[in-house]
């Protein structure tokens, strides 16, 4: 398998493997729809709309796929020139795709197929280029961060305006999460031994959450934004974090065998 991504819903999952693509019903364990395209091997970039319906699918020929997975239908296909498919995203409300080609992320129209924004990369293969790691919308889809470098560095960027941000460079160690509060007013990235709470409206870092005995190896936060959960490498431990605060809320260790 090359790619795997879930559905919102977790009821579907959808695979590039090769030149192929396939959706499958997680429940039941059947193939909803499959389609194969001239990738010369090489998988797909895919992503599901909030509404787990659409599919968009990023081929190796620089063409952009709109499927109806319950119709087992296309809909629509975008030329978005050619290159390597390193990532894409819908935005919150749908009416965006973002899409991480090369050095340059770019902004398509759902509705027209037209593009609305190209964002260049202004230090070339150091930031965005083919080593892209994450990407990130926020909620109201007036920011975009990623981190690029084999995660080195973060950058934020204006969807309205193009602006761009470094907000983080490291020397040792890297960022391995990013995701946005559901105020759209802060962006956590976490690093080896430290999730860093940064405000978007100064991009200045207003908290360091520490964890000393294992690194980071994911983070979720609460629907409100309140509470941040993170997990260790090499542990079964969950932790719970205050983000007001960063004062650790509740330990809970796995009993599983």
């Amino acid at each position: 398998m090359d790619r795997g991504i879930f559905s919102p819903d977790k009821h579907r999952i959808a695979l590039s493997v090769g030149d192929n693509v396939q959706v499958w019903d997680i429940e039941t364990g059947k193939m909803e729809a499959h389609q194969t395209y001239s990738n010369n091997g090489w998988g797909s970039a895919l992503a599901f709309a909030p509404n787990g319906e659409t599919l968009a699918i990023y081929d190796n020929n620089g063409l952009l796929h709109l499927w109806n997975v319950s119709q087992k239908a296309e809909q629509k296909v975008f030329d978005v020139g050619r290159g390597f498919p390193n990532k894409v995203l819908f935005s919150p409300n749908s009416e965006m795709l973002i899409i991480v080609n090369g050095e340059t992320l770019s902004l398509w129209d759902v509705a027209t197929g037209k593009q609305q924004v190209l964002l260049k990369n202004e230090q070339p293969q150091s930031l965005v280029g083919l080593d892209v790691t994450e990407v990130a919308v926020s909620a109201d889809g007036h920011w975009l961060a990623t981190t690029g470098n084999l995660g080195k560095n973060v950058r934020l960027w204006n969807l309205a305006s193009g602006q761009q941000w470094l907000l983080a460079q490291f020397e040792q160690g890297n960022a391995d999460h990013i995701i946005f509060s559901p105020d759209g007013k802060t962006l956590i990235y976490g690093t080896y031994f430290a999730a860093h709470v940064v405000d978007l409206a100064s991009r200045q870092e207003c908290l360091t959450i520490k964890q000393q005995d294992t690194y980071f190896a994911a983070l979720s936060l609460s629907p409100d934004g309140a509470l941040l959960a993170s997990s260790g490498y090499w542990s079964d431990t969950l932790r719970l974090w205050e983000i007001s605060t960063g004062k650790q809320q509740a330990v809970s260790k796995s009993t599983g065998g």
